[in-house]
C-alpha cells in the first residue's frame, strides 16, 4: 500500500526493519538515512503505480483488438462469399470492388464505414444472384445456397461491426502499452539501487 508523504518520517524506522539484517536492525534506535529512506519508498511508489498503469493499458489495448477482431471477421466473411461466386459462373466483379472497399475500411479501424461496406456487398451479391437466373447444376445450386447464407452471415457481421468503434484505437493504445511497460522497467530497475543505497547508508550509521 502507498504511504504518503506526511506519514514517511514516522515510518523510517520500521523500513529500516526491512531492510537490515536482524542484528542491525535491533540497533535502529532512531531513523537514520532519511533522504535515502524517502528515495526507496519513492521508488516503491512509483514501481506499484507503473505496474498498475500497465495493467489499465493492456486491458484498455485487449478491448481495442477484440473490436479490430470483429471487423476482420467482417472481412473474412466478405471473402468467403466472393470466393463462392467462383463456383457460381457468374459476374463477380461487382461482388470483389466491395470487398475491397470493405477491406480498405476495416483496415483504417472505422467500424460505421466497415459495416456500411459489409452491408454494400451483401447488397451487390443478392443483386447478382437475383438475375443470374436457374443454377445450372447441382454443384452450382449448391454454391448459390451458400452464398445465400453467407449474404446473410455478412449482414449480421456489419451489425457486429457497427458497435466496434474501439478498433480505430488500437495504435494509440498499443502506443499507450509501450510507453507503460517501458515505465514499468525503468521504475523496476531503478528500485534496487535505491533500496541498496539506503541499506548500506543503514549499516554505516548502525555500523
Amino acid at each position: 500500500m502507498k504511504i504518503s508523504t506526511a506519514c514517511r518520517a514516522a515510518l523510517l524506522g520500521a523500513c529500516a526493519l526491512t531492510v537490515l539484517a536482524p542484528t542491525q536492525a535491533l540497533a535502529a534506535q532512531a531513523p537514520a538515512c532519511p533522504n535515502k529512506a524517502v528515495a526507496y519508498l519513492n521508488a516503491q511508489d512509483k514501481q506499484e503505480d507503473t505496474e498498475a498503469a500497465v495493467d489499465t493499458a493492456q486491458r484498455a489495448y485487449n478491448e481495442a483488438k477484440d473490436d479490430q477482431a470483429k471487423l476482420g471477421k467482417t472481412v473474412d466473411t466478405g471473402g468467403k462469399l466472393l470466393r463462392t461466386f467462383h463456383d457460381i459462373y457468374v459476374d463477380s466483379r461487382p461482388v470483389y470492388d466491395a470487398i475491397i472497399k470493405l477491406d480498405k475500411a476495416a483496415q483504417s479501424g472505422d467500424a460505421a464505414a466497415t459495416a456500411d461496406a459489409a452491408v454494400a456487398e451483401a447488397d451487390a451479391a443478392q443483386k447478382v444472384l437475383d438475375g443470374a437466373g436457374q443454377a445450372n447444376s447441382p454443384h452450382e445450386e449448391m454454391a448459390r445456397t451458400s452464398a445465400k447464407g453467407l449474404i446473410e452471415r455478412l449482414r449480421s457481421d456489419a451489425e457486429t461491426a457497427r458497435k466496434a468503434i474501439l478498433a480505430k484505437d488500437v495504435p494509440a493504445r498499443k502506443t499507450a502499452l509501450d510507453k507503460a511497460i517501458s515505465d514499468k522497467a525503468a521504475a523496476d530497475k531503478d528500485i534496487r539501487p535505491k533500496r541498496d543505497a539506503y541499506r548500506d547508508c543503514l549499516a554505516k550509521a548502525n555500523g
